[in-house]
Protein backbone atom coordinates (compact mmCIF):
# COMPACT_ATOMS: atom_id res chain seq x y z
CA UNK A 1 0.00 0.00 0.00
CA UNK A 2 2.58 2.07 1.02
CA UNK A 3 4.90 1.67 -2.54
CA UNK A 4 1.55 2.27 -4.02
CA UNK A 5 0.98 5.46 -2.66
CA UNK A 6 4.92 6.65 -3.18
CA UNK A 7 4.34 5.33 -6.95
CA UNK A 8 0.87 7.92 -7.36
CA UNK A 9 2.95 10.82 -5.28
CA UNK A 10 6.06 9.92 -7.77
CA UNK A 11 3.78 10.44 -11.40
CA UNK A 12 1.97 13.10 -9.96
CA UNK A 13 5.33 14.96 -9.21
CA UNK A 14 6.48 13.99 -12.85
CA UNK A 15 3.41 15.85 -14.16
CA UNK A 16 3.97 18.90 -12.38
CA UNK A 17 7.52 19.59 -13.40
CA UNK A 18 6.12 18.11 -16.79
CA UNK A 19 3.62 20.94 -16.82
CA UNK A 20 5.88 23.64 -15.32
CA UNK A 21 8.45 22.60 -17.84
CA UNK A 22 6.07 23.05 -20.24
CA UNK A 23 5.04 26.57 -19.02
CA UNK A 24 8.39 27.87 -19.15
CA UNK A 25 9.40 26.51 -22.91
CA UNK A 26 5.87 27.83 -24.27
CA UNK A 27 5.95 31.46 -22.57
CA UNK A 28 10.04 31.49 -23.26
CA UNK A 29 10.36 34.57 -25.49
CA UNK A 30 11.72 33.66 -28.85
CA UNK A 31 11.97 37.16 -30.57
CA UNK A 32 12.50 40.69 -29.66
CA UNK A 33 10.52 41.78 -32.87
CA UNK A 34 11.15 45.77 -33.26
CA UNK A 35 10.14 48.27 -36.19
CA UNK A 36 12.53 50.78 -36.47
CA UNK A 37 11.13 53.83 -38.39
CA UNK A 38 14.93 55.39 -38.93
CA UNK A 39 17.35 56.72 -41.05
CA UNK A 40 18.71 54.07 -43.83
CA UNK A 41 21.73 55.06 -42.66
CA UNK A 42 21.14 54.49 -38.89
CA UNK A 43 22.81 51.03 -37.85
CA UNK A 44 20.22 49.95 -34.69
CA UNK A 45 22.70 46.83 -34.38
CA UNK A 46 23.68 48.25 -30.51
CA UNK A 47 20.18 48.94 -29.18
CA UNK A 48 18.83 45.72 -30.76
CA UNK A 49 21.64 43.25 -29.12
CA UNK A 50 20.59 44.84 -25.82
CA UNK A 51 17.05 44.22 -26.36
CA UNK A 52 17.94 40.54 -27.50
CA UNK A 53 19.12 39.69 -23.80
CA UNK A 54 14.97 39.29 -23.22
CA UNK A 55 15.34 36.16 -25.46
CA UNK A 56 15.01 33.20 -23.26
CA UNK A 57 12.87 34.82 -20.40
CA UNK A 58 9.26 34.13 -19.29
CA UNK A 59 7.13 36.60 -21.32
CA UNK A 60 4.38 36.48 -18.39
CA UNK A 61 6.84 37.93 -15.95
CA UNK A 62 8.71 40.78 -18.56
CA UNK A 63 8.25 44.09 -17.49
CA UNK A 64 7.78 45.96 -20.61
CA UNK A 65 8.95 49.83 -18.99
CA UNK A 66 12.06 47.39 -18.25
CA UNK A 67 12.03 46.85 -21.77
CA UNK A 68 11.37 51.00 -22.82
CA UNK A 69 14.00 51.47 -20.62
CA UNK A 70 16.47 49.85 -22.76
CA UNK A 71 15.85 51.71 -25.94
CA UNK A 72 15.48 55.06 -23.36
CA UNK A 73 18.94 54.57 -22.64
CA UNK A 74 19.42 55.83 -26.20
CA UNK A 75 18.66 59.68 -26.26
CA UNK A 76 18.07 59.38 -30.34
CA UNK A 77 15.22 56.71 -29.89
CA UNK A 78 11.80 57.28 -28.52
CA UNK A 79 9.63 54.48 -27.83
CA UNK A 80 6.16 54.64 -29.62
CA UNK A 81 4.55 51.49 -28.37
CA UNK A 82 5.64 48.15 -26.73
CA UNK A 83 3.74 44.97 -26.62
CA UNK A 84 3.39 41.42 -25.16
CA UNK A 85 2.17 39.16 -28.21
CA UNK A 86 1.70 35.63 -26.90
CA UNK A 87 3.06 32.97 -26.34
CA UNK A 88 6.30 34.05 -26.70
CA UNK A 89 7.06 37.40 -28.78
CA UNK A 90 7.97 41.09 -27.39
CA UNK A 91 6.99 43.50 -29.85
CA UNK A 92 7.71 47.64 -29.93
CA UNK A 93 7.52 50.14 -32.48
CA UNK A 94 11.04 52.60 -32.20
CA UNK A 95 11.21 55.67 -33.72
CA UNK A 96 14.62 57.65 -34.41
CA UNK A 97 14.13 61.42 -32.94
CA UNK A 98 15.11 63.91 -35.83
CA UNK A 99 16.80 67.00 -34.37
CA UNK A 100 14.60 69.73 -35.22
CA UNK A 101 15.83 72.64 -33.33
CA UNK A 102 19.50 73.59 -32.11
CA UNK A 103 19.84 75.79 -28.57
CA UNK A 104 23.12 77.47 -27.97
CA UNK A 105 24.22 77.28 -24.34
CA UNK A 106 27.29 78.16 -22.92
CA UNK A 107 30.17 76.42 -25.20
CA UNK A 108 28.00 73.82 -26.55
CA UNK A 109 25.15 73.38 -29.23
CA UNK A 110 22.18 71.23 -28.13
CA UNK A 111 20.06 69.60 -30.78
CA UNK A 112 16.17 68.91 -29.76
CA UNK A 113 13.77 67.30 -31.66
CA UNK A 114 10.09 68.74 -32.44
CA UNK A 115 8.71 67.96 -29.15
CA UNK A 116 11.95 70.08 -27.76
CA UNK A 117 13.68 66.49 -26.45
CA UNK A 118 16.98 66.52 -26.42
CA UNK A 119 19.00 64.26 -28.35
CA UNK A 120 22.86 65.89 -28.89
CA UNK A 121 25.20 67.47 -27.49
CA UNK A 122 27.94 68.90 -29.42
CA UNK A 123 30.65 71.93 -28.50
CA UNK A 124 29.99 74.86 -30.27
CA UNK A 125 33.44 74.41 -31.67
CA UNK A 126 32.65 71.24 -33.99
CA UNK A 127 29.04 71.86 -34.42
CA UNK A 128 28.16 72.30 -37.94
CA UNK A 129 24.60 72.07 -40.29
CA UNK A 130 23.92 72.76 -43.81
CA UNK A 131 21.58 75.91 -43.72
CA UNK A 132 17.60 74.98 -43.78
CA UNK A 133 17.89 71.44 -41.76
CA UNK A 134 18.29 72.88 -38.25
CA UNK A 135 16.02 75.99 -36.54
CA UNK A 136 17.65 77.92 -34.25
CA UNK A 137 15.68 78.46 -31.08
CA UNK A 138 16.45 81.74 -29.16
CA UNK A 139 14.41 82.95 -25.54
CA UNK A 140 14.00 86.80 -24.33
CA UNK A 141 12.49 86.76 -20.80
CA UNK A 142 12.61 83.64 -20.50
CA UNK A 143 15.10 81.82 -18.45
CA UNK A 144 16.57 78.46 -19.30
CA UNK A 145 16.47 75.83 -16.07
CA UNK A 146 18.18 72.60 -17.54
CA UNK A 147 19.41 71.22 -20.87
CA UNK A 148 20.55 67.86 -20.63
CA UNK A 149 20.70 64.70 -22.98
CA UNK A 150 18.38 62.42 -22.56
CA UNK A 151 15.66 64.78 -20.84
CA UNK A 152 13.53 67.89 -22.31
CA UNK A 153 14.30 71.31 -22.20
CA UNK A 154 13.28 73.15 -19.19
CA UNK A 155 12.78 76.39 -19.19
CA UNK A 156 10.64 79.53 -16.86
CA UNK A 157 8.37 79.61 -18.96
CA UNK A 158 7.25 75.20 -20.40
CA UNK A 159 3.38 76.16 -21.06
CA UNK A 160 4.85 79.10 -23.49
CA UNK A 161 7.43 77.06 -24.92
CA UNK A 162 5.23 73.90 -25.51
CA UNK A 163 2.40 76.01 -27.40
CA UNK A 164 5.22 77.84 -29.80
CA UNK A 165 6.54 74.28 -30.62
CA UNK A 166 2.90 73.38 -31.37
CA UNK A 167 3.10 76.32 -33.60
CA UNK A 168 5.93 75.39 -35.76
CA UNK A 169 4.56 71.86 -35.82
CA UNK A 170 1.33 73.30 -37.45
CA UNK A 171 3.17 75.10 -40.31
CA UNK A 172 6.25 73.29 -42.08
CA UNK A 173 9.18 73.35 -40.00
CA UNK A 174 12.47 73.22 -42.09
CA UNK A 175 10.90 73.85 -45.10
CA UNK A 176 11.28 77.74 -44.62
CA UNK A 177 11.84 78.66 -40.96
CA UNK A 178 15.49 79.14 -39.98
CA UNK A 179 15.15 80.80 -36.38
CA UNK A 180 12.57 81.14 -33.95
CA UNK A 181 12.33 83.68 -30.88
CA UNK A 182 10.16 83.30 -27.61
CA UNK A 183 9.56 86.82 -25.94
CA UNK A 184 8.29 87.01 -22.14
CA UNK A 185 7.05 89.94 -20.75
CA UNK A 186 4.83 90.82 -18.19
CA UNK A 187 2.68 92.37 -20.67
CA UNK A 188 3.03 89.74 -23.48
CA UNK A 189 3.81 86.08 -25.02
CA UNK A 190 4.79 86.58 -28.46
CA UNK A 191 7.02 84.80 -30.68
CA UNK A 192 9.13 85.54 -33.41
CA UNK A 193 9.53 83.03 -36.89
CA UNK A 194 12.21 83.95 -39.11
CA UNK A 195 11.89 82.64 -42.92
CA UNK A 196 14.81 81.91 -45.44
CA UNK A 197 13.59 84.62 -47.61
CA UNK A 198 14.23 87.36 -44.50
CA UNK A 199 10.40 87.81 -43.82
CA UNK A 200 10.10 87.67 -39.76
CA UNK A 201 6.24 87.11 -39.08
CA UNK A 202 5.75 88.21 -35.04
CA UNK A 203 2.66 86.28 -33.52
CA UNK A 204 1.61 88.39 -30.62
CA UNK A 205 0.04 86.23 -27.26
CA UNK A 206 0.82 82.67 -28.64
CA UNK A 207 -1.53 81.51 -25.32
CA UNK A 208 -4.36 82.27 -26.69
CA UNK A 209 -5.16 80.68 -30.35
CA UNK A 210 -1.28 80.50 -31.14
CA UNK A 211 -2.09 77.78 -33.70
CA UNK A 212 -4.83 79.21 -35.27
CA UNK A 213 -2.49 82.52 -35.47
CA UNK A 214 0.71 81.09 -37.02
CA UNK A 215 -1.49 79.27 -39.79
CA UNK A 216 -2.94 82.77 -40.51
CA UNK A 217 0.38 84.19 -40.70
CA UNK A 218 1.79 81.87 -43.21
CA UNK A 219 -1.42 82.23 -45.50
CA UNK A 220 -0.13 85.40 -45.95
CA UNK A 221 3.32 84.42 -46.17
CA UNK A 222 2.68 82.06 -49.39
CA UNK A 223 -0.06 84.40 -50.96
CA UNK A 224 2.48 87.17 -50.93
CA UNK A 225 4.84 87.72 -53.85
CA UNK A 226 8.69 87.41 -54.47
CA UNK A 227 9.39 90.99 -53.41
CA UNK A 228 7.57 91.84 -50.98
CA UNK A 229 8.60 88.72 -48.99
CA UNK A 230 12.48 90.21 -49.75
CA UNK A 231 11.68 92.82 -47.07
CA UNK A 232 8.31 92.88 -44.84
CA UNK A 233 7.54 91.56 -42.00
CA UNK A 234 3.95 90.07 -41.14
CA UNK A 235 2.39 90.73 -37.37
CA UNK A 236 -0.61 88.31 -36.51
CA UNK A 237 -2.45 89.33 -33.32
CA UNK A 238 -6.42 88.75 -32.60
CA UNK A 239 -9.01 91.05 -32.78
CA UNK A 240 -10.63 91.18 -29.78
CA UNK A 241 -13.99 93.45 -30.28
CA UNK A 242 -14.46 91.03 -33.87
CA UNK A 243 -12.83 87.73 -32.33
CA UNK A 244 -11.29 87.06 -35.44
CA UNK A 245 -7.24 87.00 -36.55
CA UNK A 246 -5.35 89.63 -38.51
CA UNK A 247 -2.09 89.25 -40.21
CA UNK A 248 -0.76 92.15 -41.73
CA UNK A 249 1.88 93.19 -43.47
CA UNK A 250 4.08 95.83 -42.76
CA UNK A 251 7.89 97.56 -43.41
CA UNK A 252 10.15 95.80 -41.01
CA UNK A 253 11.79 99.81 -40.59
CA UNK A 254 8.61 100.49 -38.81
CA UNK A 255 9.03 97.77 -35.65
CA UNK A 256 7.13 95.52 -34.86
Amino acid sequence: MRTKRLLVIMIAAVFVLAAVFSFILIFSVKKVDVTYSVDQNTNVSEVQDKLDKYIGKNLMFVDLEEVESIVKAFPKYKVVSSSKKYPNVITLKVEERRVVYQYTYQDNVYGLDKEGFVVSSTPVSDWAVKDGEIIALDFSGVDVLSVAVGDYLKTSQNELLACVLDMALSVRLTDCINKITVYKNLDFNDAVFYTDTGVTITIEDVLNRGVEKIVKGFESYDNAGDYIKSYNHIKVYLDQKNDQIVSIWSNTNEGD
